[in-house]
């Protein structure tokens, strides 16, 4: 990649991710990121990770990473926030960004759109108004999400636009589309990467009283607090 391409094809993403929350919508966006840098787009990343070291999944990708210095996570959206991403995309020589936070205002994307920005927004709830230029939901049922959108904006809803890693995307062009089964057979059970208030051991015992046979897939990470007692849990299991 020449120098003139990597001065005119970088993207911010602006990101909280920690231990305890926001680690969903890192590995999105890593997986946008890294679809982006196939086509010649240098992504960095401006990350709040309170006093947390930076994710691995970062390290392991090597994306570039601007940490965005506050003095807690009440200072999230505030005006040094904002200042710090503008200096990010001055020396970035950018004015793209997508943005990944509950906790950024519609006050700061509003500020972004007057400096100039093309603001992209990933949302999943669809209540606030986003004064951006392209909205992006993959969830389903997206599309019905009561969305107030500018006039300028776009929305990419619905599970055609969900951002999956690699790992997933390319199952169906290994493998096609599975058929839908009339019974459930399996289930995977996941409550994002860390399940700080253990969901999973609740949830696991509702499926475990239920009369149907279908084996229990449970998916979690070295964050999880409770993990010694889930793979008790799982060795237990009649599943």
């Amino acid at each position: 990649m020449n120098a003139k391409m990597s001065k005119s094809h970088r993207i911010l993403f602006r990101i909280d991710a920690d231990s305890q929350s926001g680690l969903g919508h890192l590995m999105r966006c890593t997986a946008l990121a890294e679809a982006l840098r196939d086509r010649g787009w240098i992504a960095v990343f401006c990350l709040y990770t309170g006093k947390k070291h930076l994710p691995q999944v970062i390290r392991r990708q090597n994306f570039a990473v601007v940490p965005i210095r506050l003095q807690s996570r009440s200072h999230l959206g505030r005006r040094n926030d904002l200042f710090q991403v503008l200096k990010s995309g001055e020396k970035s020589r950018t004015k793209i960004i997508i943005v990944d936070s509950y906790s950024i205002p519609d006050s700061y994307l509003k500020r972004l759109k007057r400096l100039g920005w093309f603001v992209v927004c990933l949302d999943d709830h669809g209540e606030r108004a986003l004064p951006v230029d392209v909205v992006v939901n993959g969830n389903v049922g997206a599309e019905a999400l009561p969305y107030k959108p500018h006039e300028t904006t776009r929305r990419l809803l619905g599970p055609a636009f969900a951002l999956l890693r690699k790992e997933f995307s390319q199952v169906r062009k290994k493998v096609g589309i599975p058929p839908i089964r009339r019974r459930v057979q399996r289930v995977l059970l996941c409550f994002g990467g860390s399940d700080p208030l253990d969901h999973t051991s609740r949830v696991l015992g509702w499926l475990e009283a239920m009369p149907d046979t279908f084996s229990i897939d449970i998916l979690m990470t070295s964050l999880f607090p409770n993990r010694v007692a889930l793979r008790a849990l799982a060795r237990q299991s009649r599943r």
